[in-house]
């Protein structure tokens, strides 16, 4: 067996103290979390709610997540992700009212280059239900 570094221990155990070489929200950064909460009535398919403004330079992180009740049909889906790219954190996937993470793999510290929203956009119509969600961020 042999021993190797993830991209950002190479960086510092090349370089030194990881506070000069390693992206703040990558090394000691300050987690922060926006949580939010839409009542969905009579959504149409194809909406846009907007849950979270994320900083530029802040780093998304794995722990970010949402949970919806029964949203009145069996086959409700949400994305999530930024205008851009409306699922770098989730793709469409059935909905349950069981927590969903969002962990795409290219959504996993994905670091925004300016300031964005975090959106869900619906596959389907959505009768009425509660949608909350948690953003979790790493920032300087």
């Amino acid at each position: 067996m042999g021993t190797v570094y993830g991209t950002n221990a190479t960086i510092v155990n090349a370089a030194g103290p990881p506070g000069s070489f390693v992206n703040a929200g990558k090394w000691g950064g300050k987690v922060r979390v926006m949580t939010d909460t839409y009542e969905a009535a009579s959504l149409a398919a194809g909406s846009v709610i907007r849950v979270a403004q994320i900083p530029k330079d802040a780093i998304v992180l794995g722990l970010s997540n949402y949970q919806t009740d029964d949203l009145g049909t069996s086959t409700m889906s949400i994305k999530v992700g930024v205008s851009a790219n409306d699922d770098l954190f989730d793709g469409y996937t059935a909905q349950t009212t069981a927590r969903k993470w969002l962990d795409a793999i290219g959504g996993i510290h994905w670091k925004a280059s300016d300031d964005v929203w975090v959106i869900m956009t619906t596959a389907v119509a959505v009768a009425t239900g509660t949608i909350k969600s948690e953003i979790v961020y790493a920032v300087e």
